[in-house]
C-alpha cells in the first residue's frame, strides 16, 4: 500500500460514514473499502472508536474551509 494509506482508511471511514451512518462502520468494512487489510487499519487506529474519532475530525477539517471560504 501506498504512503497515504492513513488517508484511504480514513476517507473509506469517512465514505462508510456519510452512506450507512456511524453505527455500522466496522474496521473490516473501511479496510475493505480501503483496499487495505484489517492489520493495516490496526496499525494506524488501534479500536474502532479511534477509527471513528479521526475519520470524524478529517470529515471535519475538510468540510470546514469549503463551507466557510
Amino acid at each position: 500500500m501506498t504512503a497515504n494509506a492513513r488517508e484511504r482508511i480514513l476517507e473509506a471511514a469517512c465514505d462508510l460514514i456519510a452512506s450507512d451512518g456511524i453505527d455500522d462502520v466496522r474496521i473490516a468494512r473501511a479496510a475493505t473499502r480501503a483496499r487495505a487489510s484489517t492489520a493495516l487499519v490496526h496499525h494506524y487506529f488501534s479500536t474502532r472508536v479511534q477509527l471513528l474519532e479521526h475519520a470524524l475530525v478529517a470529515s471535519f477539517d475538510t468540510a470546514v474551509p469549503e463551507r466557510f471560504s
